[in-house]
């Protein structure tokens, strides 16, 4: 074995431990209170306030209130990643927001958000992706769009306009859980 390789199996090894440590750390700064509701309750939520229906993954979803989502989103670092055209932009944003809080913290209520955006101050429409977050508010489920470029969000309401600053979230959208 060269010593190059040996270098390699220990960078690695020291990357797992760190990465290990990291998971740990974020887990015990939130002692996160999940409630489990079914794919049923997903899709219902989604179909009262889109009047679409939706692909999903998983038969049950944890989820946790907004208090806490809220506190979560100020501790990822999503919204720090340099913005690529292309490379690493609105789609790889949100991919990486939600994978992070189904991996450190079991939270597979955010999901993929797709649309048209509408700038509002240049007038030009763009297709966009962003997350959407289910939360619980008290026994009520409720429909949050996350936009992990920026860490800005909004309560969605139906049949209301979908804006986060100067981008207004326009349909044809695409939900997936």
């Amino acid at each position: 074995m060269s010593k190059q390789t040996k270098v390699n199996i220990l960078a690695k090894k020291y990357a797992d431990v760190l990465y290990h440590h990291l998971v740990s750390v974020s887990q015990s700064v939130y002692k996160i209170k999940y409630e489990v509701v079914s794919l049923a309750e997903i899709k219902n939520i989604i179909k009262r306030t889109f009047q679409i229906g939706i692909p999903c993954s998983d038969n049950k979803y944890q989820i946790t209130d907004w208090l806490t989502w809220q506190k979560l989103i100020e501790w990822d670092w999503t919204n720090h990643k340099k913005y690529i055209a292309d490379f690493f932009d609105c789609n790889s944003f949100s991919d990486v927001f939600g994978a992070r809080m189904r991996e450190f913290y079991h939270l597979n209520s955010t999901g993929r958000f797709s649309c048209n955006i509408y700038d509002l101050t240049t007038k030009k429409v763009i297709p966009h992706r962003a997350r959407i977050i289910i939360a619980i508010d008290k026994t009520a489920l409720k429909v949050y769009i996350l936009e992990t470029q920026s860490d800005k969000w909004v309560e969605v309401e139906a049949g209301k306009p979908i804006v986060i600053g100067d981008w207004q979230y326009n349909p044809p959208y695409y939900i997936e859980f």
